[in-house]
């Protein structure tokens, strides 16, 4: 009775196994369609045909102001605003970084541009921070592409940078211009002076004379007929030229209007050309307007 009734119930499993097999596997895959063999997949870019931009690349419009890359427009107004309040050690401190007529541009001008701004901004956090040696501009900021370092002065053995030994002409032509953008030509000149003699005296009392001169031809010594010291007007009148030369307490007169450097002919509160004493007579001049 056993095998009767159990093979019919192995057959049934059987047969259940495999429909649940089967339904699995009954599925097939889609048939793909081959390419053409003219046609490449993902073909190459080539010089002729670039990829395309990412999308909306092409179509960003460019900035609204064209400054260069890297320029600062906040950094100029700043180093502008520095400069219109400067003190003396912060105007010191761009002067020694920057030749003359760079320094007029931005001081006096007020233009500086981006690289110059940055050194205003430097110069105002730190005055000291100026090192003595002319700034350079940034590569490529210059018109030329000349950009050559700046004259400096050698060092002589003694550490004194103002003074090389053993020279007493100009290092180089006066006058003569390099290429780069913030040149500097250094000259050195060994200029000699008459060494005052000691006659003992510890000091000056009230209307004693001086024994030293500092300063000008001579204690009373004009130098001379065509020579001017701070002169404040000249007059003409019926062909004659009238000079008043205040420092020198004189008045100068050409007899005729010179045309090159000629001595005058008359002079009006000295004695002579050479003298230039004030007085308070009535042949003698002081501080003449």
């Amino acid at each position: 009775m056993k095998r009767k009734y159990l093979l019919p119930f192995s057959l049934v499993l059987l047969l259940i196994l495999q429909a649940c097999g089967g339904s699995g596997s009954t599925d097939t895959a889609p048939e793909r369609t081959p390419a053409s063999e003219d046609t490449p997949i993902n073909p190459p870019a080539e010089p002729d045909n670039p990829p395309p931009p990412p999308p909306g690349e092409g179509n960003n419009p460019p900035p609204a102001d064209n400054n260069p890359p890297g320029e600062k427009k906040e950094d100029i107004d700043r180093a502008i605003e520095i400069l219109q309040t400067a003190d003396d050690d912060v105007l010191e401190c761009i002067a020694n970084s920057f030749p003359t007529d760079i320094y007029q541009k931005i001081v006096s001008d007020l233009d500086p541009d981006n690289f110059e701004a940055g050194v205003v901004i430097a110069c105002n956090d730190d005055p000291s921070s100026a090192s003595g040696n002319t700034a350079q501009p940034p590569s490529g900021d210059s018109g030329d592409n000349n950009n050559t370092s700046p004259t400096t002065v050698p060092s002589d053995s003694g550490g004194n940078n103002n003074q090389p030994s053993g020279s007493s002409q100009p290092s180089g032509p006066e006058g003569n211009s390099g290429n780069s953008w913030y040149d500097l030509n250094v000259y050195e000149y060994t200029p000699s002076y008459t060494t005052a003699s000691s006659n003992g005296n510890s000091g000056f009392g009230l209307n004693e004379s001086a024994v030293i001169l500092l300063s000008g031809y001579g204690f009373n010594n004009s130098g001379g007929a065509t020579k001017l010291y701070h002169p404040v007007s000249v007059s003409t009148n019926a062909g004659k030229l009238a000079v008043t030369d205040r420092f020198n307490n004189r008045v100068l007169i050409w007899n005729s209007i010179p045309s090159s450097d000629t001595p005058p002919d008359i002079v009006l509160g000295q004695p002579n050309f050479n003298t230039h004493n004030s007085g308070t007579g009535l042949n003698n001049m002081d501080f003449p307007g």
